[in-house]
C-alpha cells in the first residue's frame, strides 16, 4: 500500500441518490418480497444527482450504503449490482448493514455483536459486492459493532464481535477489501447497550484480534456525543473545559493511532449544550407517509433520527471559538493515523429536505453550496499543516 496518498474526499450516497426512491423501494420490497418482479425499479433509483461530485470544487466520490444490496439469506443481489455499476458512479468505501434496522428485515437487520450462524455469509457477501464496485485498489466496508442484548456483557458481546470478524478477515485480505469497526454514539434513552464508543473497548478488540484488514473508522461527531454520558466523563476523568477543547478526541486519536485507517467527519455542539432540542416525529408530512407502511417500518422512520445529541452537522455551523480546537483534532486525525496510507475521508452530512419537500433531517445541509462550502472549510483545517 502506498504511503501518504492524496485524500479522496467522500460524500454519502444519500446525499447524491434519489433518497425517496431508494429509501421506499428498497424497505418495501424487503418487507414485500413480490414487488422484486418490478425489476426496473433498480435501475431508476441508480441514477443519480451528480452536482456534488462533478467539478474542481466537488466531492472526489460517495461511501455507498450496501443495505438493498441482498436477499432474505445475505446473498448477493447481483442485478442490483450490475444497475448500479452501470452509471459508473466513483466509490471508495462502503458502509454495511447495521442494528438500527427492523429485526423484520431480512438482508437488512445486522448486528455483529450477537453470536449468529448468517454473520459470516453476510460479511462475505458484504466484501464480494465491495470488490465488485470499488474504483479503489483497496476499498473499506464500515461495520457498526452493533448492540448487546438484555441481560449480555459487554464483554461478551465484544466477543462475539471479535468472533464474527476473525471469521471472515482473511476472506478480506484475499478480496484486498478492508474491515473497519466504527465507534458508536451516546444514545439518549436507548434500551439496548452501545458496543465499542471509547478507546478501551477498541483496544479489548484490538490487542486480540490483530489482523492487517482489520481496522477502524473512527467518527468525530459519535466520540463528541460521549460528553453527554456521564459515565464516559467519570470513566475518563474528563472536565467541562476539556470537552470543549475536545481532548476526549484527542485522547481516542493518540491511543489507537496506526489502527484508525478511515473518518467520518461531521460536527455537533454535544460538548456544549445542555439541552439540544430533539427532532421531532410529528412532521404531518411523515404522518401522511405512513399510513402506506404497517409493520417495523413505521417505528424505523420515526426513531431513526430522533437521537438529538448525534446532528451530523456540517462544518458551516461551527462557531468560531470551537473551530480552532476543532481544526487540531483534525490536524492529529490526518498526520498521526493511517487515513493518509489508505487515503479516503468520508463526510457524513444529511441533506436536510429530499424532492425539496420532506423534511429528512431537521439540521441537515440546507442545499449544495453549503456541501462545498463545507468541503472547502474541511480542507482548510489541516492542508497547510500535512501537504
Amino acid at each position: 500500500m502506498a504511503k501518504n496518498k492524496e485524500i479522496k474526499h467522500l460524500i454519502e450516497d444519500i446525499v447524491i441518490m434519489p433518497t425517496i426512491a431508494h429509501i421506499a423501494v428498497d424497505l418495501l420490497r424487503a418487507e414485500l418480497p413480490f414487488l422484486n418482479v418490478f425489476k426496473s425499479w433498480d435501475e431508476k433509483i441508480s441514477k443519480p444527482n451528480r452536482d456534488i461530485i462533478e467539478g474542481k470544487r466537488g466531492y472526489d466520490g460517495l461511501e455507498m450504503t450496501l443495505w438493498g444490496f441482498f436477499d432474505r439469506r445475505w446473498n448477493p443481489k447481483w442485478k442490483r449490482v450490475e444497475a448500479i455499476k452501470k452509471q459508473k458512479l466513483p466509490m471508495y468505501t462502503f458502509h454495511g448493514c447495521f442494528e438500527t434496522c427492523p429485526k423484520s428485515l431480512k438482508g437488512y437487520y445486522f448486528n455483529l455483536s450477537h453470536d449468529s450462524h448468517y454473520i459470516t455469509k453476510a460479511l462475505k457477501s458484504h466484501i464480494d459486492i465491495a470488490a465488485e464496485l470499488s474504483q479503489g485498489d483497496n476499498p473499506l466496508i464500515v461495520f457498526h459493532p452493533g448492540t448487546a442484548w438484555r441481560g449480555v456483557s459487554k464483554e461478551r458481546a465484544l466477543d462475539n464481535i471479535m468472533s464474527n470478524m476473525s471469521s471472515a478477515l482473511d476472506y478480506a485480505a484475499r478480496r484486498n477489501v478492508t474491515l473497519t469497526l466504527e465507534n458508536m454514539p451516546h444514545v439518549v434513552g436507548n434500551k439496548q447497550s452501545c458496543t465499542m464508543t471509547d478507546h478501551h473497548d477498541f483496544q479489548y478488540v484490538f490487542k486480540r484480534l490483530k489482523h492487517p484488514n482489520l481496522k477502524i473508522t473512527f467518527d468525530w461527531g459519535h466520540l463528541n456525543t460521549q460528553v453527554r454520558n456521564r459515565e464516559f466523563l467519570k470513566k475518563h476523568g474528563f472536565s467541562e473545559e476539556e470537552t470543549r477543547r475536545f481532548e476526549h478526541i484527542n485522547e481516542f486519536i493518540d491511543k489507537m493511532g496506526d489502527n484508525i485507517a478511515h473518518c467520518h467527519v461531521h460536527y455537533n455542539r454535544s460538548h456544549f449544550m445542555k439541552d439540544i432540542p430533539q427532532r421531532s416525529g410529528r412532521d404531518i408530512k411523515k404522518i401522511l407517509l405512513y399510513l402506506f407502511f404497517w409493520t417495523d417500518l413505521v417505528k424505523f422512520f420515526r426513531e431513526g433520527f430522533n437521537n438529538g445529541t448525534d446532528e451530523h452537522l456540517p462544518l458551516t455551523r461551527i462557531s468560531s471559538d470551537n473551530l480552532l480546537f476543532y481544526k487540531k483534532t483534525m490536524e492529529n486525525l490526518i498526520k498521526n493515523t493511517a487515513i493518509r496510507d489508505y487515503g479516503y475521508v468520508t463526510h457524513e452530512l444529511p441533506p436536510k429536505k429530499i424532492l425539496k419537500y420532506f423534511t429528512f433531517h431537521r439540521d441537515g445541509v440546507e442545499d449544495n453550496e453549503e456541501y462545498l462550502e463545507s468541503l472547502r472549510i474541511f480542507k482548510s483545517l489541516y492542508q497547510n499543516s500535512v501537504d
